[in-house]
Parts: C-alpha cells; sequence; structure tokens
C-alpha cells in the first residue's frame, strides 16, 4: 500500500469533521503502520501552490516511478521524497550560496542551501519556483498546473 498523507487540524485537542472524514481511511487497513504527527506551521499564500502542487506533483512521480528514492545512510533502506525534504534539496540546488568548508582542510568552498523566506515573492515565483517547474518539466515531462488554475481547483474543491 502506498503512503497516505493528511493535513488534520485539532482544536483543544478535538478533530476536525474534515479531518476525521480523512482519518477514517484507517478501518480499511490491515498490518503494522507507523504513524506521525507533526506540527505544520501556517504557509503563506505563495507556498500554497508550490507545497500543494509542485511538489506533490514532483514526489508522486519520483515516488511511482519508484527511481530517484533516498537512500537511508545507516539501513540502506530506500525512502520515498516528502515534500519537506524536497524542498530541502531544491534549496541546494536552486538558491544556494557558496560558504567556507570549516570542517575540510584548506581555503575550500562548498554550496551550502539558503531559506527561500529570504526571497521575496517575486524572486521566490519567477526565479526559484519557475526554475525547479522548468527543470522536471524538460528533464521528466511533469505537466504541473499554472498558479490561476491551481487555485481555481482548490476553490472548487471547498465549495464541493
Amino acid at each position: 500500500m502506498p503512503n497516505i498523507k493528511f493535513n488534520l487540524i485539532i482544536n483543544k485537542g478535538v478533530l476536525s469533521q474534515e479531518g476525521k472524514r480523512e482519518f477514517a481511511v484507517i478501518n480499511k487497513l490491515n498490518g503494522h503502520y507507523e504513524v506521525i504527527i507533526r506540527n505544520v506551521s501556517y504557509r503563506g499564500t505563495r507556498y500554497k501552490y508550490h507545497f500543494g502542487h509542485v511538489l506533490n506533483e514532483i514526489c508522486s512521480f519520483l515516488n511511482s516511478s519508484r527511481k530517484n528514492l533516498i537512500i537511508d545512510s545507516s539501513s540502506g533502506e530506500l525512502i520515498e521524497w516528502d515534500t519537506e525534504t524536497l524542498h530541502s534539496y531544491h534549496k541546494s540546488k536552486f538558491n544556494s550560496c557558496l560558504a567556507p568548508d570549516i570542517i575540510g582542510k584548506g581555503q575550500n568552498f562548498i554550496s551550502i542551501p539558503t531559506s527561500t523566506k529570504n526571497l521575496n515573492d517575486t524572486e521566490f515565483i519567477n526565479m526559484y519556483e519557475e526554475e525547479i517547474i522548468e527543470y522536471y518539466s524538460s528533464k521528466f515531462a511533469i505537466e504541473f498546473m499554472s498558479r490561476e488554475d491551481y487555485a481555481t481547483f482548490m476553490k472548487s474543491k471547498k465549495s464541493a
């Protein structure tokens, strides 16, 4: 069975009605599972499309193709991509800076990821996000909805 991921809203220890409906999927399961509950901070509007669509599409492609999975260095186990890990990876590839290698020998510099929070909305969308979309569109032929189409899709999903 593929991994199941959904967001739950819990207010003062009470699961929302939408969360109860989504969580009901466990009634169909049989076997041993690991459940991880972690706090998800609010993401501004610019991140809704990026995390909700762009990164999800890329993760779905990478995980379903079973190619390019992450290898756990301690166990050798293949691990599927999730949006947080992919975002960290993208920061190192598409939003990095050079820092002195303080652990290594000599005067070498290494590329390290920098936070996307320092980018204004225009830089985030037009430089960082568009570069990611272009890369995956051309290399893997992944098709992405436009930002506007995604907003329309989400509005129709909420009203349904």
